[in-house]
């Protein structure tokens, strides 16, 4: 039963990507396959340690945020914590989280970007928009791999990278 919902969810992240790639005005995603940047067909993760808050409780944890990349865009299409059960215990809703074209920061390589995230933690809604900062991706010359930062008060939770996350491929942006 898991396999098929996963099954649908993709196929529904890769309709999804399709339609707001084009609604993106042509800024979009790309990641480094060793040779050449593509825009379709790859899986990747940002990864890192982060304060986990709720209700005051600050709970150190690590995340890996799964993703998608078709046509430029990308999803999350998973979300995993570790460090402690408060950090493993958490329930996403709402996949995949499209992330927002990217953004350039004038005078600067890297870009911003935003996704809206959902998941429950011990009867908790921790719902909102993660807005985040992308370095070494405007553009991503040198082939390495990302460091990302946010802060995200979601809800009756707050989550923040501490001090960053890292991808697991090279990402850079593309604009028209």
């Amino acid at each position: 039963m898991r396999t098929k919902l996963q099954r649908i969810g993709l196929h529904l992240f890769i309709f999804v990507a399709t339609l707001t790639s084009s609604l993106a005005w042509g800024a979009g995603w790309e990641t480094w396959n060793g040779s050449s940047w593509l825009t379709g067909a790859s899986s990747f993760s940002i990864s890192g340690p982060a304060i986990f808050i709720v209700l005051g409780n600050q709970v150190p944890c690590s995340f890996a945020f799964n993703l998608q990349l078709s046509g430029g865009t990308l999803g999350v299409v998973s979300m995993t914590g570790t460090g402690s059960s408060a950090c493993s215990s958490i329930s996403m809703r709402s996949l995949p989280w499209i992330l927002s074209a990217p953004s350039p920061i004038s005078g600067a390589p890297a870009v911003n970007f935003s996704f809206p995230v959902s998941f429950v933690y011990s009867g908790f809604n921790c719902s909102g928009t993660i807005s985040a900062t992308m370095t070494n991706a405007n553009p991503n010359s040198s082939h390495t791999n990302n460091s990302v930062t946010f802060n995200a008060t979601l809800g009756s939770c707050t989550l923040k990278t501490n001090p960053s996350f890292a991808t697991t491929l090279p990402v850079q942006a593309f604009f028209p």
